[in-house]
């Protein structure tokens, strides 16, 4: 009788299934919760979530408000503004939903390929510690996690069809996966790689291109979105624009990028390299799943774009990497059942030496209370007043935006110098900000010093002096302050 993860070769029963889901998810919950809290915002999430509130309000995405995204992440921001009511806790819940759904599906994909709950429950407890970090995770708004999720979830669907046999599960599988590359472009190479592997597994060509004609469903209700909000060609120049980018910044070396990945993949893994070695060597050797393994890899290869394709190394980039990295390992254990009497107990005790080494150097953090967001003087302030615009020139506090309610009158939320560069497009976006900016005055700016000065693309260093004067300031990070001038003369 071949031998499985589960000794007693009995399926795992529901009761115990479920407690695992609310295990998983309550460590979830308070590993986030050391570091992910309501109102916290990291520069991109301000941007997204400002843009997202522009729309909301009327504006029209890659005309008036402006980033180089896909229009997943704004479209699904602005949908949770219209569904909870305040909107700091509309990118709270938001975040935590779909880091969650991210857990959830990743441990039952473990959970069907190992065919037990206590080893799967171990096993995603470490997986966790690696992707639920503040370095990766920062505000819970990196367009990785969402396209993850989706990618994630149309896997399990794949599952649920290969159980139950029907082509509705199959159909939302590939309807997922259509939507991943919407919220992040490199995930189009993610869905591709899984494309493949769904064709070898699926086995039926005539159902495969049904499914397909649902993968493509997305791109056509984001196309005819766009076009009906006349954002199309704008969206095209972005993408455009985002090739100009990569190609234009020599960035991080890629010799660095490789080394960093595998000290920041296999720092507390070390312990593992030899039985994975072996395992490795025998997987190389058998030819009966030859194909399958190479598809397997081509997924988790293809996810190692985010680290390697951006002239950046920023920590969100490894997240859609080290979800696929610990899923890949289970699928080969269930496709060469790697693991025997002999050694299983080798496994459970460098799992639980693993989790034991994370809480020894402190790599997990939990906390265990939600922290009620209070607003500040400078967000009192601009709440008290209805419609008026803002430009937030702090760049690290751009979560005024969303804080206050209040709308940029440019067409991008933030200075981010990447927006600004050298070349063709960066001049543009320089004369075409500082002319927005003079004829359509905010009615606030934010800065981060009190001083008659504006920054360095603005043609007129005297533009606050002689136009705003200061009325209320706030403490924020590190003790450092944020100013609030009012224009003038308010805009009739």
């Amino acid at each position: 009788m071949q031998f499985t993860l589960n000794i007693n070769n009995n399926k795992p029963s529901q009761s115990k299934i479920w407690f695992a889901y609310l295990s998983l998810g309550l460590i979830s919950v308070f590993l986030l919760l050391s570091f992910l809290q309501p109102g916290y915002l990291e520069i991109d999430g301000s941007i997204f979530s400002s843009v997202a509130l522009k729309i909301s309000k009327g504006g029209t995405l890659y005309v008036d408000a402006w980033d180089n995204k896909p229009p997943g992440i704004f479209y699904l921001i602005a949908l949770f503004y219209a569904f909870v009511p305040n909107n700091v806790y509309a990118l709270f819940v938001m975040s935590y939903i779909f880091l969650i759904i991210n857990v959830f599906c990743l441990f039952f994909l473990i959970q069907r390929a190992l065919q037990t709950v206590l080893f799967s429950v171990l096993f995603c407890s470490i997986a966790l510690v690696f992707i639920l970090n503040h370095n990766i995770i920062m505000d819970g708004l990196f367009t990785e996690i969402y396209g993850t999720a989706f990618v994630l979830s149309s896997w399990v669907f794949l599952i649920v069809y290969q159980e139950k046999r029907k082509n509705k599960f199959l159909y939302l599988s590939f309807l997922l996966l259509g939507f991943s590359f919407w919220f992040k472009e490199p995930f189009i190479f993610v869905a591709l790689a899984l494309l493949a592997y769904y064709f070898f597994k699926i086995k039926q060509n005539k159902l495969f291109f049904k499914g397909f004609l649902f993968f493509l469903m997305p791109s056509g209700f984001f196309v005819v979105l766009l076009l009906i909000n006349h954002s199309l060609l704008p969206f095209i120049e972005i993408i455009k624009y985002n090739f100009y980018y990569i190609e234009d910044d020599k960035g991080v070396n890629y010799m660095v990028k490789v080394d960093s990945y595998v000290k920041h993949l296999l720092r507390y893994f070390y312990i593992w390299m030899v039985p994975l070695f072996l395992f490795l060597f025998r997987i190389i050797n058998e030819k009966k799943h030859f194909l399958e393994t190479v598809l397997l890899l081509g997924i988790f290869l293809s996810s190692t774009l985010f680290v390697f394709i951006s002239p950046y190394d920023f920590g969100h980039y490894y997240f859609p990497s080290f979800v696929l990295f610990f899923l890949i390992i289970v699928k080969f254990q269930e496709l060469f059942n790697l693991l025997n009497r002999s050694n299983i107990l080798i496994f459970y005790a460098l799992t639980v030496y693993t989790l034991y080494k994370i809480n020894d150097l402190n790599l997990a953090q939990f906390k265990y209370e939600m922290e009620p967001y209070k607003e500040d003087a400078i967000t009192q302030h601009l709440k008290k007043e209805k419609n008026k615009t803002l430009f937030v020139a702090f760049v690290e506090q751009g979560s005024y935006y969303v804080k206050s309610d209040c709308v940029f009158p440019t067409f991008l939320p933030l200075e981010l110098p990447l927006h600004f560069r050298d070349n063709l497009k960066g001049k543009q976006n320089s004369v075409r900000f500082w002319k927005s900016l003079r004829t359509n005055h905010p009615d606030y700016i934010i800065r981060n010093y009190a001083e008659p000065h504006f920054d360095w693309y603005i043609a007129d260093s005297n533009f606050i002096t002689l136009n705003y004067h200061l009325v209320d300031s706030s403490v924020v990070n590190s003790n450092r302050k944020a100013f609030l001038y009012r224009l003038n003369q308010i805009k009739k």
